[in-house]
């Protein structure tokens, strides 16, 4: 029988990291950027992100 691998967690995090996974407000920074620089300056792959 095969045993699930499990991710091994730091003991500590560094001093004064932040514990919020890096992904956490992806889509809103995604649609910031849409606003701020326009759909014909992201990458299509960007795009379809948005549309999906």
């Amino acid at each position: 029988m095969i045993k699930p691998r499990h991710r091994r967690k730091p003991k500590q995090l560094a001093e004064g990291a932040d514990p919020t996974p890096h992904y956490f407000g992806h889509r809103e920074r995604l649609r910031q950027r849409l606003i701020d620089a326009g759909a014909e300056n992201l990458p299509d792959y960007e795009l379809l992100e948005i549309i999906l």
